[in-house]
């Protein structure tokens, strides 16, 4: 037997959780999806091997590197940690640090479950090269011995 109720349905979002998804909404609107001139851009960039065999001289650099759906990466999370993901799902256009660019879609994570937008053009993404891995060994983020993350189970991975 149903019971009525008259009581209004409460807000359980906090002040501080709200703004945030606001601001999430937010940036997440001011991306788009590439259009055709971009998408060629972008298909050039595959093909140049300049591009693709750029030498990163610190993890903060930014570069225009093209990723495509798959492609293994680290990326800079919430509190500067790197961590392993893979780019996927659409390419999404927007402005970053220094002019407009790209941003992928990556998933990351221990189960890989989390998900969020990174662009080259912010430093936040690099691709997955011996290179890169040896900035990350460098400066501690994954093992000399190993080519996995170091274990932070404890680390928030969004903003």
């Amino acid at each position: 037997m149903p019971v009525a109720s008259t009581s209004k349905r409460v807000n359980r979002r906090n002040a501080s959780s709200a703004a945030q998804a606001t601001l999430s909404a937010k940036k997440s609107s001011m991306l788009r999806i590439i259009n055709e001139p971009e998408t060629l851009a972008w298909s050039e960039a595959l093909k140049n091997e300049s591009v693709l065999n750029t030498s990163f001289e610190s993890l903060d650099e930014a570069c225009d590197y093209p990723f495509k759906n798959r492609d293994p990466v680290w990326v800079r999370t919430k509190g500067d940690k790197w961590t392993f993901g893979k780019v996927s799902g659409v390419i999404r256009t927007g402005p970053t640090r220094y002019q407009q660019g790209f941003f992928y879609h990556v998933n990351f994570g221990p189960k890989h479950n989390v998900r969020k937008y990174f662009a080259p053009m912010n430093g936040e993404i690099k691709p997955d090269t011996q290179k890169v891995r040896r900035l990350l060994r460098d400066e501690g983020w994954i093992g000399s011995d190993t080519d996995s993350v170091t274990d932070d189970t404890q680390s928030d991975y969004t903003e």
